[in-house]
C-alpha cells in the first residue's frame, strides 16, 4: 500500500502487494482446530542429505517492496482514494482474485491504512477476511499503544488471551515477544521492537529471514524502539515430580514448559490461570507412549489473599500410568503456595503445588513464569465458560 505521492520503483510492480494478501483471502484458518505436528526443520533434513537448505525450501512469490508505512499513513486521505491509486491489477493476478472470490481485497487493504491512521480498530470490522481483519486490529493496537484492542490469540476463545506479538508491541514490552506461538512471530517481534533486523538471521528459512527483515524496514518508523530488558531470557522450565508410594509405583521428573507465560482471567473469586495445558489445549489424555513427555495442566485460583490460593482442576497423563483428573474436593485438598504477584502483563508468577492425586501417586510442581495477558470476565460474555467442553472453569 502506497500513498498518492509515492510511485513504486520501475523494477517493483504493484502486483506483489496483492500477492502478499492473497493467502489471507484464500482461507480463514480455524486456530481452534488441533495443530498439525510440525515437519522436521529444513536445515536438519539438508544436513542429512548433504545439500544446501535453500534447495529444499518451497517456492514462494517474491516479497513486495517494504515501502514506508509512516509515509503511507501521512499521505492517506480516504479509502476510495486509496483504492483508486491501487486499482491497476495485473490481469493474471486479477484472474486469481476472481477465482478466490475476494472482490474487496484492495478496499480491505486500504481499510487497514484507514483504521491505523485514525487509531480506531472499529474501522477494521468491515474487512471481509478474518485473518486480515485481525491483522488490521493488531496494526492499530501496536501503533496506538493500546494492548486491549489486540486480537484474540484464537478467535472465539478470549480465555486464551490476546495475540502475544501484538501485546508486546502495543505495551512496548519486548519481553512478551517470547510468548508468541511460533518462531517466526517471536523473532520478527523482537527484531521489530529493537528496530534491528539482526535477529532475523537466526531463522532457518530464507523466506522467513526476508519477511522478518521486511517487517523491520516497513514498520520501524511508526513504532518506537523498545530497549531490550536486562534479562530477556525466557523463563526457566518449571519442574514436575511424580512419586509413587512404593518402589513398585512409577515415578518421574520432567520439565514443565512455561515459556509462553499464563493468561490471567479476572473473576469475582480471584485470578484464574493455568500452568501447563488443560483439556482441549492439551494432547488427548490417553496413555502416552513409553518415553513420551507427560501431559500436565493445573488451573489455579488466586484470591487477593494469596494464602487462600486453591487448585480448581489438575490433569496428568504420564507413561505407564492411567490418566488422572483431580477436581472439586480432591483438588481443594492439594497444597498450594502462590507468591503475591502483580496482575498485569509482564508480572512475575511463582507457584508450588503438591499432594496426592491418585492411589500411589503424589505430585510436586514448581513454576516461575510471567503474566502474558489479563482478561476480564466480561470478555467471556457469549463465549463458553471455563470448564465447558475442555475449557477452564
Amino acid at each position: 500500500m502506497v500513498a498518492s505521492s509515492y510511485s513504486p520503483p520501475p523494477t517493483v510492480p504493484r502486483a506483489p502487494l496483492l500477492l502478499l494478501l492473497l493467502p489471507l483471502a484464500a482461507c480463514d484458518r480455524d486456530d481452534s482446530a488441533p495443530r498439525a505436528v510440525p515437519a522436521a526443520p529444513i536445515a536438519s533434513v539438508a544436513r542429512v542429505l548433504g545439500v544446501d537448505a535453500g534447495e529444499l525450501e518451497p517456492e514462494t512469490d517474491p516479497l513486495p517492496a517494504a515501502g514506508d508505512m509512516k509515509a503511507e499513513l501521512d499521505a492517506f486521505s480516504t479509502v476510495d482514494a486509496c483504492v483508486g491509486q491501487r486499482a491497476a491489477i495485473d490481469p493474471l493476478v486479477g484472474d486469481a482474485l476472481q477465482a478466490i472470490g475476494y472482490d474487496s481485497l484492495v478496499r480491505d487493504a486500504c481499510r487497514v491504512l484507514d483504521a491505523a491512521k485514525a487509531r480506531d480498530a472499529r474501522r477494521c470490522e468491515g474487512i471481509e477476511a478474518t485473518t486480515l481483519r485481525a491483522r488490521c486490529q493488531a496494526v492499530v493496537a501496536a501503533i496506538a499503544g493500546e494492548p486491549d484492542t489486540c486480537p484474540w490469540d484464537i478467535p472465539g476463545r478470549p480465555e486464551r488471551g490476546r495475540e502475544a506479538a501484538c501485546l508486546a508491541l502495543a505495551t512496548r514490552d519486548p519481553r512478551l515477544c517470547g510468548a508468541a506461538f511460533d518462531t517466526l512471530a517471536r523473532t520478527s517481534c523482537a527484531a521489530l521492537a529493537a528496530h534491528d533486523a539482526a535477529p532475523c538471521k537466526s531463522l532457518v528459512r530464507r523466506a522467513d529471514q526476508q519477511r522478518c527483515a521486511r517487517d523491520v524496514q516497513r514498520w520501524s518508523a511508526v513504532l518506537p524502539a523498545m530497549p531490550a530488558p536486562p534479562d530477556g531470557k525466557p523463563p526457566a522450565p518449571g519442574t514436575l515430580h511424580v512419586e509413587g508410594d512404593t518402589k513398585d509405583d512409577p515415578s518421574l521428573d520432567a520439565p514443565l514448559d512455561v515459556s509462553r507465560g499464563v493468561v490471567v482471567l479476572e473473576r469475582i473469586d480471584g485470578a484464574h490461570f493455568v500452568v501447563g495445558a488443560l483439556g482441549a489445549d492439551a494432547p488427548a489424555f490417553a496413555h502416552p507412549a513409553p518415553g513420551a513427555p507427560p501431559a500436565f495442566g493445573v488451573e489455579l485460583v488466586v484470591p487477593a489473599d494469596t494464602r487462600h490460593t486453591r487448585v480448581e482442576r489438575l490433569e496428568l497423563a504420564a507413561p505407564h500410568t492411567a490418566p488422572v483428573t483431580v477436581e472439586l474436593s480432591r483438588a481443594a485438598a492439594l497444597q498450594v503456595k502462590a507468591e503475591p504477584f502483580e496482575r498485569r502483563r509482564g508480572g512475575v508468577v511463582e507457584v508450588d503445588v503438591a499432594g496426592r492425586v491418585a492411589t500411589g501417586m503424589t505430585v510436586k510442581v514448581h513454576a516461575r513464569t510471567f503474566v502474558r495477558d489479563v482478561v476480564k470476565a466480561s470478555a467471556l460474555m457469549g463465549a463458553p465458560r471455563f470448564g465447558d467442553a475442555g475449557f477452564l472453569r
